[in-house]
């Protein structure tokens, strides 16, 4: 089939009514194509999660969430009450939670997790649900799979959970794998390995990825296009290479200017972002922390404009941002 395979317009989030509501996602649009691994990058705060939890119809009362349009493989689900988005979560959609440890039931082997999955799901028999169960440790590359079924989570080690988690995610063979800082929890050698792992179980299953993630480090490595949030807000988007070389918001010419470069000097100070208003009524939300603002940025919220192809954001001066920004390649 032609096209994306996910297509989401308008999709807000927010918590609270009123002039006290908190506006966790705005007008959030994007698409996802079939094999491709899209990144949503931002500081805490930003939305990231809130917005696929909003996507998968996640939110919770007292949060209120709304969608344009949702289209995923030609399926129109934007009118999809909660059974029948059951049928699509954890099937065809499915998500890898931040903190594996809090993300597994304490109480139950991963082999009861696992067999739970496949029976829901897939409408296996319970033998059937276990093999499954061990075909799929196998395949994140987990050894001994079948002791590891009989294990409890507190008895994996956190890189080992980790990977539990992702062969759940993968029993039912979906389409669209959303992970959730997945190696945030993790010692850099096992961020790593899952790291790569995620990459090759994507060449070799054709998945689409959306992958959260506040390092981008972990951008540069495994995305092919960015999405920069802030205060709910998309305010960049681009293919990787094209980002990290000529940024087009000054927000993200800060995030990379953050990150340390193994060409810095021993006493290179790292770029910080100024203290200032988070939350503006009118005008760019950013305008409080940029150095670049103009009168202009405090009347009006500016929209994403495109920069290149494929490349768009939302600043009023683009092109002194660009010219502003290091280069990152």
């Amino acid at each position: 089939m032609t096209g994306p395979l996910l297509s989401l317009r308008d999709l807000n989030v927010s918590f609270g009514q009123g002039r006290s509501a908190v506006h966790a996602v705005r007008n959030l649009s994007f698409d996802v194509a079939r094999g491709e691994i899209v990144a949503i990058v931002g500081e805490s705060g930003s939305g990231k999660s809130n917005a696929v939890l909003g996507l998968l119809d996640l939110v919770r009362a007292p949060g209120r969430r709304s969608v344009g349009q949702l289209v995923f493989d030609g399926e129109d689900l934007t009118g999809y009450g909660p059974r029948q988005m059951r049928r699509i979560r954890g099937r065809r959609i499915a998500m890898i939670f931040q903190d594996p440890m809090t993300a597994l039931n304490p109480l139950l082997s991963v082999g009861r997790q696992m067999v739970d999955l496949g029976r829901q799901h897939l409408g296996l028999s319970r033998k059937a649900a276990w093999a499954r169960g061990i075909e799929v440790l196998e395949t994140v590359g987990i050894t001994a799979a079948e002791a590891r079924m009989k294990a409890y989570p507190h008895q994996l080690s956190g890189g080992i959970r980790q990977r539990v988690m992702i062969a759940m995610a993968l029993i039912c063979e979906p389409e669209l794998l959303i992970a959730d800082e997945p190696t945030t929890a993790l010692d850099v050698t096992i961020q790593a390995q899952i790291i790569e792992l995620v990459k090759d179980l994507q060449a070799r299953l054709g998945l689409s990825i959306i992958w959260i993630t506040h390092d981008l480090g972990v951008v540069a490595a495994l995305a092919d296009r960015v999405i920069v949030m802030y205060s709910g807000t998309q305010i960049e988007e681009g293919p990787a290479e094209a980002l990290f070389n000529r940024t087009g918001h000054p927000y993200t010419e800060a995030l990379l200017a953050s990150m340390p470069r193994v060409d810095q000097a021993p006493d290179g100070a790292l770029r910080t972002l100024p203290q200032g208003q988070r939350e503006a009524p009118d005008g760019c939300l950013f305008r409080a922390r940029c150095s670049y603002a103009e009168p202009q940025c405090a009347a009006d919220r500016p929209a994403l404009d495109s920069l290149a192809p494929g490349h768009r954001a939302a600043c009023f001066r683009p092109d002194r941002q660009r010219q502003g920004a290091p280069s990152h390649g």
